[in-house]
């Protein structure tokens, strides 16, 4: 539920405009990931928020690629990988936002090499 909160509350009163509001709960959620004791799930329930086109879906398609392309956290960013591969390889359909998560990731994949998946 917090998860959702997070994105809501950035929409809520100014439908996506305020984008120090949206960069400071970026930085929260990313360090919040950094530093929590169950990232796993936190992934997974930032993943369960892109399934279709909506403000919510834009504002953590938009904090995945953020961790996986311009972050260091290399921890962070194999959960997110992992995640993101264990629900494409599952059968069709996919939801809309994990379909774009996963092409952003086949066109930038020179910067995801250095992970560590095993």
């Amino acid at each position: 539920m917090f998860v959702l909160q997070v994105a809501w509350s950035i929409y809520e009163n100014d439908q996506g405009k305020n984008n120090q509001l949206e960069e400071e709960a970026t930085k929260f959620v990313l360090q919040l990931l950094a530093k929590c004791d169950n990232r796993p799930s936190l992934v997974r329930r930032i993943l369960n928020q892109i399934r279709f086109p909506n403000l919510i879906t834009v504002f953590y398609v938009k904090l995945i690629s953020r961790a996986l392309f311009e972050e260091t956290d290399t921890v962070v960013q194999s959960l997110l990988v992992r995640a993101i591969m264990e629900r494409i390889k599952i059968e069709k359909p996919h939801p809309w936002g994990l379909i774009f998560v996963t092409n952003q990731m086949k066109q930038r994949k020179k910067k995801l090499v250095h992970l560590n998946l095993a």
